[in-house]
């Protein structure tokens, strides 16, 4: 597990570079970035409990960062595209619609195949579920669609009123979870992400003109704030609301933070995690395929160590043929977007 440490930490650092400009600041090659290295972290934090272990169980604790960092990158990129192109709108749906539901339900029947030796056949209706991630990053599509369908012409009302459903989604749904002692897992702190991607994307001069200047000095406040936030979540994790939400809210803000002042000064990326970023949606999503598929092929006899370790090399390959196989059926004409 020492090895799979450092291996992240090369993962993310390796050919990184010293760089003052403004706009390398979470563009696309740094956004590639650390979505390649988020989506093993998730990886990681998904391993079945037989094969914990205290690094695998540390790293699962702040796992939810890399869901964060994923709701992130969607809200950034749709408050850029919008603001470059307010008329986009009109074909929201026809542009994002097709890329989340049918890459899931390609990714279902790619998942039932591999599955099949130890799950038996899946039902026909289970073929069309929507992953949990999805339907929440739909949701925030939803009020971001909705919201600049109603409010046109006052951006920062707009987006305020799209950060406003979403807070009041998550705190509705955490209630009704509080109150019901419902144990599904649904994300109501990550979805937070799609607020700080919006606030990123309205504020990003501002972000890196607050951090260029004496950059070491606040990168190091802003790494001790988060280890403190990070040993109260370990400690408050139980507490309802304070520990289990806002803490955890928090804490992943910091994180964020943590990284993007990094990023103010340090450009990030290399072609291992520009590929891995490549196929991360897939990553996600059949990743738990792959622990099947590894449990099968060593008849359940490793350590934990290895079996993390085979399990991100099984979901990378699977990932990238996913990948390839959806590309391909988007490509198809009935699937492309045009302008209103």
């Amino acid at each position: 597990m020492v090895l799979l440490v450092v291996a992240l930490a090369i993962l993310m650092i390796c050919c990184a570079q010293i760089d003052d400009n403004v706009n390398h600041l979470f563009d696309i090659q740094n956004t590639n970035a650390m979505r390649g290295f988020w989506c093993i972290i998730v990886v990681i934090g998904h391993t079945p409990l037989e094969y914990v272990n205290k690094v695998q169980d540390l790293i699962l604790c702040f796992g939810y960062i890399g869901i964060t960092f994923f709701f992130m990158t969607s809200g950034f990129g749709l408050a850029l595209s919008q603001a470059r192109d307010p008329q986009q709108i009109n074909c929201f749906w026809r542009k994002h619609l097709p890329k989340l539901v049918i890459s899931c339900w390609i990714l279902n029947i790619f998942n039932a195949i591999l599955c099949y030796p130890s799950q038996g056949q899946k039902s026909f209706i289970s073929l069309f579920k929507i992953d949990i991630w999805v339907i929440w990053l739909l949701v925030c599509y939803f009020f971001f669609w909705i919201m600049h369908k109603a409010i046109r012409k006052k951006s920062i009302l707009c987006e305020t009123m799209i950060m406003i459903c979403i807070v009041a989604f998550s705190v509705t749904i955490y209630m009704i979870k509080l109150v019901n002692n419902y144990s599904f897992t649904a994300w109501i702190t990550e979805c937070y992400g799609f607020i700080w991607g919006i606030l990123l994307a309205r504020y990003h001069k501002k972000f890196y003109d607050l951090f260029i200047d004496r950059w070491e000095v606040k990168l190091t406040i802003s790494l001790l704030v988060s280890l403190v936030l990070g040993i109260g979540y370990i400690c408050f994790k139980p507490v309802a609301f304070w520990g289990d939400y806002l803490l955890k809210i928090i804490l992943g803000l910091s994180i964020i933070t943590f990284i993007l002042i990094s990023n103010v000064k340090i450009s990030y990326g290399n072609k291992i995690n520009q590929f891995l970023a490549r196929c991360s949606f897939e990553i996600y999503l059949v990743h738990g395929s792959a622990y099947e598929v590894v449990k099968i092929l060593s008849k359940e006899r490793l350590s934990s160590g290895m079996f993390i370790w085979m399990s991100i090399i099984v979901s990378v390959i699977l990932a990238c043929i996913a990948h390839e196989i959806i590309k391909k059926i988007l490509s198809l004409s009935i699937f492309h977007y045009t302008k209103n």
